[in-house]
């Protein structure tokens, strides 16, 4: 899975310990961005809710569309379909597993 973005992390854990530090690498959740007829497409952390303790939130139009899956106001994945402006904010909200309600750009779904 997301063989990139855990190449990054692996590697900068092993730089922080080369040069005397200590750190550990904790995984990274499986993600994908991709384009798919012009339209870009992102994937991150679990995207399924797979009971009813899972909080999911969903919103499209305009050829876009959103879709949070959260558990106790953390957000654990998400999908997004012409909204990569979100990628960057997303991603970090699940590899950090911060609250809905911290992360401006996603606090309206709180």
């Amino acid at each position: 899975y997301s063989i990139w973005p855990t190449a990054f992390t692996q590697g900068e854990v092993a730089g922080i310990n080369a040069a005397g530090g200590h750190a550990e690498h904790r995984g990274t959740p499986p993600s994908n961005r991709l384009k798919v007829v012009g339209t870009d497409v992102y994937s991150v952390g679990q995207f399924d809710a797979p009971d009813g303790s899972y909080e999911v939130i969903e919103e499209g139009g305009d050829g876009t569309y959103l879709r949070l899956v959260a558990r106790d106001g953390r957000l654990l994945g998400a999908n997004l379909i012409g909204r990569t402006h979100l990628v960057d904010v997303v991603r970090e909200a699940v590899e950090e597993g911060k609250p809905l309600f911290a992360v401006p750009e996603l606090s309206q779904y709180a």
